[in-house]
């Protein structure tokens, strides 16, 4: 069943670094027979020589936790339990809670790192039996007691591939049947500029509440003011962001380093030119079956994500949340689940990831130059992951001016030989993580959609820096006159004012349908951010999909439109109904009341209008409303000079417009 993540935001830890223990006393060796990861009973992988039940805990029982402090070098630190919480995060989901010792623990606390460090127990007999990962704690924790996650719970999440979800049907919060999909509820959230599409929907956690240990998620690459500008992203989620070295910059003994018990783990999302890993710990491994984190990654369920060695560069002691530098070594495996209670797979081959190539053009240097990226196959991580990936290639460049405009095209294959183009550019106004936006807005209509999840298999693009701001912003608009005959062309100046320069006036020209009906008519002179606003309500149809195809052809659509364009739209009083994608003209009026008299959820009403677009020179920005009026018989409508009027904030959208004036009231000038 496909996971609501935004639901679980507040308990979903993303990966944390793990930590091994050197030189530690080992425990018994994983049953030899256990050397695939196909699914199995928790009774088959439970050894009761090897593993303990928290039905055997009691208060003061002591034993040690082993995890990586430095490099891969496995460390053994002491714990005592304090008590154990019943269902404390769950139905039958308790947590053995216990205080640590050594590894200078009683100074830092637990370290986000930490998540999935093996915690032994000695048991009556004297032998020491794993009772599971040490994963759960409290932010601003002032002494080292952490939860631990118990084994029985973590060795029933499958670590084989699971079946095929592509195909997924009918969701919960998409509108429309089973065989149709509105796409304008998630079309609207995408464009919305309020803030970054973020990774989860919740903030604000409550610090009085165990919850898992954040998870660090190692980036370098970039340069640090970079981390900042997109920790928005990982808001409400246990991800810790932190900049660290790659994965080259490990030393070389640690490129021997295996997944084991207490092993540093790590995911990668990003890597090539730019890196993106989280990191965290193995619990326990039975033949090729790794078990780590004691926590979700993302609550997700079946996942196919790359695995590999981890490599700890430091530990950094801190009053928020002491917390581990790391990087990936290599990948050596698959994690196949992400569920509540840990992260498993298998060890072996990883996935394949989704290739990325970006040339960048700045006036600062005379080459251009390609940079390179490999991305994780996710549903939130993939588009994350790749518009950071090339913002991160633009920002990388050189030193990006104060103020810019970016030029780009890109070029998105998807499975079934699916193909996106963009050419667009953006400005400083709006910022380089608008162009990460647009940029994730075709990958997450492919991934969400409820037909088939689509993954990119390849993003190519240029970008070219230009260190100016190309702009223009809506002044006010004129028509020639007020009232119109059907057939007429109707004149508008449009004036703008460039960035830092002096009021432009531009020119166009749109000519009314001959069998345009009498009565008023509202023309909208705007950007491109006005026109997708307007289009989910002039247009409804293009956003009702039945197929992958139908989805396909609505992202080619909405992606078309520049921002260096001028969208001109007459809209009418005069009802339209469309049912699915198709739109029906000229429909007498007695099958429309037939049609939404028990409507359909796929029959849509909306305002006739008709649409055109001009190249303008530069990206505009805002748009303004005017109002005319179309009869047979002109002579008999009051007549006045012109009609002006002043632009609309960009990203609102006025209230549908009234009469025009009439004669002798009160109405602004031309200016």
């Amino acid at each position: 069943m496909r996971r609501q993540w935004l639901e679980y935001a507040a308990m979903v830890s993303v990966m944390g670094v793990t930590i091994s223990c050197a030189n530690a006393e080992a425990p018994a060796e994983a049953p030899k027979e256990i050397v695939n990861a196909k699914p199995a009973k928790i009774d088959a992988l439970f050894d009761p020589a090897r593993h303990m039940r928290t039905s055997e805990v009691r208060p003061g029982m002591t034993g040690y936790g082993i995890s990586v402090f430095t490099g891969t070098k496995l460390e053994r630190f002491e714990v005592e339990v304090v008590s154990v919480l019943k269902n404390q995060m769950g139905p039958q989901q308790d947590v053995v809670l216990i205080r640590c010792k050594g590894q200078n623990l009683e100074h830092s606390g637990a370290v986000a790192g930490m998540s999935g460090s093996p915690i032994y127990l000695r048991d009556d007999q004297g032998r020491d039996r794993m009772i599971g990962a040490f994963a759960l704690g409290w932010q601003f924790a002032k002494d080292p007691i952490a939860g631990v996650r118990p084994i029985e719970e973590m060795l029933r999440v499958a670590t084989a591939k699971q079946p095929d979800d592509a195909v997924l049907g009918a969701q919960a919060g998409t509108s429309g049947t089973a065989g149709t999909w509105d796409a304008r509820p998630m079309f609207r959230k995408l464009k919305s500029a309020d803030e970054p599409i973020p990774v989860a929907g919740k903030k604000d956690l409550n610090p009085l509440t165990i919850r898992p240990l954040a998870l660090p998620l190692s980036i370098s690459g970039v340069k640090p003011g970079f981390v900042e500008s997109i920790a928005p992203l990982l808001a409400g989620t246990n991800l810790q962001l932190l900049q660290a070295a790659a994965a080259g910059d490990a030393p070389e003994e640690g490129k021997d380093a295996k997944l084991e018990p207490g092993a540093a783990i790590g995911i990668p999302v990003v890597s090539g030119d730019l890196s993106l890993a989280a990191i965290g710990t193995v619990t326990e491994v039975l033949g090729d079956r790794v078990y780590a984190f004691g926590h979700a990654f993302n609550t997700e369920g079946a996942v196919e994500l790359p695995m590999g060695v981890g490599y700890i560069h430091s530990v950094i002691a801190s009053q928020a949340i002491s917390f581990k530098i790391g990087s990936v070594v290599r990948t050596d495996g698959t994690i196949y689940s992400d569920e509540s209670t840990a992260v498993a797979g298998t060890i072996g081959k990883s996935p394949q990831m989704i290739p990325i190539a970006i040339t960048v053009r700045t006036p600062q240097r005379a080459e251009p130059q390609t940079y390179n990226y490999q991305v994780a196959k996710h549903r939130m991580f993939t588009p994350m992951g790749s518009s950071i990936a090339i913002v991160s290639a633009i920002l990388g460049h050189s030193m990006v001016p104060p103020e810019f405009t970016i030029k780009y095209t890109l070029k998105m294959q998807f499975g079934d030989d699916q193909v996106v183009q963009m050419q667009n550019q953006t400005t400083s106004l709006a910022g380089a993580m608008e162009f990460g936006r647009d940029m994730q807005l075709p990958m997450m209509l492919a991934l969400e959609n409820p037909f088939v999840r689509t993954y990119p298999t390849r993003i190519t693009g240029e970008v070219e820096v230009i260190p100016t701001i190309d702009a223009a912003t809506v002044r006010a608009a004129v028509t020639d006159k007020l009232v119109y005959k059907p057939g007429e062309t109707v004149r508008i100046t449009l004036t703008t004012r460039p960035w830092k320069g002096e009021d432009q006036t531009h020119a166009f020209t749109v000519n009314l349908p001959a069998d345009l009906p009498d009565g008023p008519v509202t023309i909208t002179i705007g950007d491109a951010q006005r026109f997708a606003a307007d289009q989910m309500r002039f247009a409804p149809n293009l956003f009702q999909t039945q197929n992958v195809g139908d989805v396909f052809d609505m992202i080619r659509q909405v992606t078309a439109d520049r921002t260096d364009q001028v969208y001109i739209r007459l809209s009418t009083a005069v009802e339209g109904i469309a049912v699915g994608r198709t739109r029906l003209a000229h429909l007498p009026e007695s099958k429309k009341r037939l049609l939404t008299h028990s409507p359909k959820v796929d029959v849509a009403t909306f305002p006739q209008s008709i649409v055109s677009k001009h190249a303008f020179p530069s990206s505009l920005i805002g748009s303004v409303d005017l109002a005319i009026t179309v009869s047979e018989h002109p002579n008999r409508v009051p007549q006045q000079r012109g009609n002006v009027a002043a632009p609309v904030a960009p990203g609102k959208t006025p209230p549908p417009q009234q009469q025009p004036q009439q004669q002798n009231a009160p109405h602004a000038e031309e200016p």
